[in-house]
């Protein structure tokens, strides 16, 4: 009885630890996908209202400036590069053509985010000012389990800069 005790411990803890799903490049879900616009978050770390909230100004973004944003929260991608993760999942998608496109992903327990911005984007959004939207504006939010006002607020920043891009 206390060895089946034991071994039905032991089988949920390598289940809880190592039974983690990491999805690649390919298998996360597209947004339209998961019935929303811009976000995806196939595992629900973003509430609802917020979801919606940032939903609205990637909509705007894209309406009025002609530049796509993706959010992507994810649980983990097994340690791999955050940025080169969220260039590639730009690229997968075609986010704003490859060209007007960022995508902003946050792997929650990896603990590691990126914004990664497309060939036109990156004129403008330098990787000193998305490093700076992380950790200024981004993860004092995230500190305190505040996910979905941490990726809101840094959305209305990378939407302030996109307001004031001249062409």
């Amino acid at each position: 009885m206390i060895r089946a005790f034991i071994g039905i411990i032991l089988l949920i803890f390598n289940l809880s630890f190592f039974g983690q799903i990491y999805l690649t490049v390919n298998e996360v879900p597209k947004p339209h996908e998961c019935n929303t616009v811009f976000v995806s978050d196939p595992e629900g770390f973003i509430d609802a209202n917020s979801e919606a909230r940032i939903n609205n100004m990637l909509n705007y973004i894209s309406d009025e400036y002609d530049f796509e944003v993706a959010v992507v929260v994810l649980n983990s991608i097994d340690k791999k590069d955050a940025l080169d993760f969220a260039t590639d999942l730009g690229n997968h998608w075609n986010i704003g053509n490859g060209e007007k496109g960022i995508v902003l992903l946050v792997v929650i327990s990896d603990k590691n985010m990126a914004i990664a911005t497309g060939y036109v984007s990156e004129k403008y959004i330098s990787d000193e000012k998305t490093k700076q939207i992380q950790e200024e504006i981004i993860i004092p939010y995230f500190k305190n389990g505040q996910y979905s006002r941490g990726i809101y607020h840094g959305v209305v920043e990378l939407q302030e800069i996109i307001s004031h891009i001249n062409y």
